[in-house]
């Protein structure tokens, strides 16, 4: 029986079978360090890997996730590449081009993840960034880019509502500013690069770049 099925049987039949949960400590950046330094001496022959590489490695996977597959991973892609372009020795050009490939591929699987509404509310702030040159909108502009691209758009307080929430998940950063005599309003600024988001659909917001530098 697969793991996973186990915690769908009764909850009499689980006692009798004593289960115990096991919790696994997080790796902290000097466990990081020593994987990675054996598991390259056991891949690669001495002088192969750039000591920038694998401090690279295992410092971006403790500022992600402390999760040694991501680490092993993108040394594994790193690899590759050298390969692929026939280089003898892997270094940082090789690793900043495996990076841009996990985070691709992350951010890929988040914006496949959330709502559709959270999605089109990310488009539309990065249509403000990329064509429209606005770093940090508001939520009145955010909400009338949605309504322009989407047409008849939910209410405004669902909108506002929807942006709290995709902060709490960390897609977007709010903070209040003052606007003197028009009071105070949010500012809101993405957290995944507005191409990536572009880059998802299938959007032509290259020509909507060109168009609007015409206007």
């Amino acid at each position: 029986m697969p793991i996973w099925e186990i915690w769908d049987l009764d909850a009499r039949v689980r006692s009798s079978m004593g289960i115990e949960e096991i919790f696994f400590k997080p790796y902290y950046v000097e466990d990081l360090k020593r994987i990675l330094i054996e598991r390259c001496s056991e891949a690669f022959e001495p002088g192969v890997v750039d000591g920038k590489v694998i401090f690279s490695c295992y410092e971006y996977t403790t500022y992600r996730s402390g999760d040694v597959r991501l680490m092993l991973d993108l040394m594994r892609i790193c690899a590759e590449i050298a390969e692929a372009q026939g280089d003898k020795r892997i270094d940082m050009g090789h690793y900043l081009k495996a990076k841009e490939r996990v985070e691709m591929d992350h951010y890929q699987a988040l914006l496949d993840s959330i709502a559709l509404m959270q999605r089109n509310l990310l488009v539309s702030l990065a249509l403000l960034n990329e064509v429209e040159g606005i770093a940090s909108p508001s939520t009145n502009q955010v909400y009338e880019k949605f309504q322009e691209q989407y047409g008849a758009a939910p209410s405004y307080r669902r909108v506002a509502g929807t942006l709290k929430e995709m902060e709490v998940m960390n897609l977007i950063g709010m903070r209040q500013v003052s606007r003197g005599r028009e009071g105070r309003s949010n500012e809101i600024w993405l957290k995944i690069p507005a191409r990536v988001v572009l880059e998802h659909t299938q959007i032509d917001w290259k020509k909507m770049k060109e168009l609007h530098k015409i206007r």
